[in-house]
């Protein structure tokens, strides 16, 4: 996971079959829990991810419609916020309690941090960025458990 994760922080959309003119190609947000974090990942395209620190995971999602609007929603809201976000080169893996919001752009990953509950709340200025990364979290979830497939 950890390796995925590098090369797809440093990666251009090309590499990952996104083609697309929007200021962001792909979203990340990654939850701390108290043995390691899990990490969704939603592209333009309409693919996503899932991936737990600790192993396991869901890949795909492009065919699954479901899956592929919340994907894609997730980003296009993440294009939404980046004035909000800072550009950032560091992207260690967020603590217990602690959300990391990440979005790729061709100009580099614009972050922040928050606490999950702060995010939940709806209050917080990234809430509905959260919301929407739960709700591509749903889906995959659902899909995988649909397929019989455990992360």
């Amino acid at each position: 996971m950890a390796l995925l994760r590098e090369r797809l922080l440093g990666g251009r959309p090309e590499a990952y079959g996104v083609s697309t003119n929007a200021s962001a190609w792909a979203a990340l947000m990654e939850t701390g829990y108290e043995n390691g974090a899990g990490i969704v990942i939603a592209r333009a395209d309409g693919a996503a991810d899932l991936y737990l620190s600790v192993g396991g995971g869901v890949t795909g999602g492009r065919d699954v419609p479901r899956v592929n609007a919340a994907a894609r929603r997730m980003v296009e809201l993440a294009s939404a916020e980046l004035a909000q976000l800072a550009l950032t080169r560091a992207f260690p893996l967020p603590a217990r309690g602690e959300v990391q919001l990440l979005v790729l752009t061709r100009d580099g990953v614009r972050g922040a941090r928050a606490s999950q509950a702060a995010l939940a709340s709806g209050k917080h200025s990234l809430s509905r960025l959260f919301l929407s990364g739960h709700e591509l979290l749903t889906a995959l979830r659902e899909e995988s458990e649909a397929r019989g497939i455990e992360p």
